[in-house]
């Protein structure tokens, strides 16, 4: 999906933009507004990248597994504690805004794909002791609360995170290197494994 967005801000010009480029692809995009919350849900183009029934991609999760783990081996040798941290997608961060009654092709699977890289990439780290932690419930908090009008990604497309977004991860990253993270999330992330 090739998007270009005619302007740089979450406005109700992009918005309509989006809508209208959207509706162009029904069979890639689900233009979703909900609660305020406006996005355009593409799961069938992300969950290709997350599809670990894919051999692409299961080669791809072998060759970063293995990477992470002599990243581990380094960080252990010079005596640095290294962590991981989930970034999940749009779509996994709006999904608890997602009703039955909505039409979102393979969200579901991309889901479950997500959460299958979690266990996996989990399992690995915790036999290394490597802490993981995961940024969904976090951002899910910001798009499911009511006090805000702020989503912590563009009305749009593009899945990565606007600078709320990116402003939410670094405040939430500072916290785990300040080991102030709450006990609520670390029991999201034993709940990953």
């Amino acid at each position: 999906l090739r998007y270009r967005p005619r302007f740089s801000r979450d406005d109700d010009s992009d918005w309509a933009y989006a809508k209208k480029w959207a509706a162009n692809r029904p069979n890639d995009c689900v233009i979703f507004e909900r609660n305020g919350r406006r996005t355009i849900m593409t799961a069938a183009y992300r969950h290709l990248a997350i599809n670990m029934v894919d051999p692409r991609i299961q080669q791809g999760m072998h060759i970063g597994l293995s990477a992470l783990e002599e990243a581990a081996g380094k960080c252990t040798k010079v005596g640095i504690e290294l962590i991981v941290v989930f970034l999940p997608t749009k779509e996994a961060v709006f999904s608890p805004l997602v009703t039955e009654n909505d039409q979102i092709p393979e969200l579901a699977e991309l889901l479950r794909g997500e959460q299958k890289a979690k266990s996996a990439i989990t399992a690995v780290m915790s036999r290394l002791l490597v802490p993981c932690y995961d940024l969904t419930p976090t951002l899910q908090e910001v798009v499911t609360a009511q006090t805000t009008i702020d989503q912590p990604y563009p009305p749009a497309v593009d899945g990565h995170p606007n600078p709320l977004g990116h402003r939410i991860i670094a405040q939430e990253i500072a916290r785990l290197i300040d080991g102030q993270l709450t006990s609520d999330h670390r029991r999201t992330i034993k709940q990953t494994r």
